[in-house]
């Protein structure tokens, strides 16, 4: 153990809401895990007017006035996550699973508190990194271009092909997607 820290240290997680000054509006002590030596805060999105943390456990639903905790969306054990946990912009938990032949995309059912696969992906979008979107569910980027889907369809629609592209972009330069049509 370093100096200074103890075996019996505990970690704290906060959310914090600040304006674009920097000026801090308020701050919320997030819902302590049940688990505390395997839990981890995976992200931090914004659906339906409501703060959406991601982690270990699955998705706690929080509330963007002040911060407090509302309710628990989905909760998954660590152990039985497959794969990685979304929060689509309408509030709608998937997960995005890639650990068999195929990868897949489930969403959750909150009456029988289980992920239902709505879609198979192409091989060429194995590995791919799911993004929330508005003018479709969501976005899939992987190392041939960037496609749109929807829940209810089993269809994807190329937006960006990164080969046939004016400048070939290269995929593996690629961090984070940010893709919405603007008219």
């Amino acid at each position: 153990i370093p100096e200074g820290l103890s075996e019996d240290a505990t970690s704290s997680y906060q959310l914090i809401c600040a304006t674009a000054q920097g000026d801090v509006k308020w701050t919320s002590d997030v819902r302590k895990p049940k688990q505390e030596d395997y839990y981890y805060i995976q992200s931090v999105q914004y659906a339906q007017d409501s703060i959406m943390l991601v982690s270990s456990e699955g998705v706690d639903r929080y509330s963007t006035e002040d911060g407090t905790y509302a309710e628990t969306v989905c909760s998954v054990k660590p152990e039985e996550q497959t794969g990685i946990l979304y929060v689509l912009h309408d509030g709608t938990v998937v997960m995005l699973d890639d650990s068999g032949l195929n990868t897949k995309v489930s969403s959750y059912d909150v009456k029988s508190e289980q992920f239902k696969e709505v879609m198979s992906l192409p091989s060429l979008l194995q590995g791919a990194v799911l993004y929330p979107g508005n003018q479709n569910d969501f976005y899939l980027a992987g190392d041939t271009g960037v496609f749109g889907a929807g829940l209810g369809s089993k269809e994807l629609k190329s937006v960006i092909n990164y080969v046939n592209s004016v400048s070939d972009i290269l995929s593996n330069g690629i961090i984070n997607v940010i893709l919405e049509i603007i008219n």
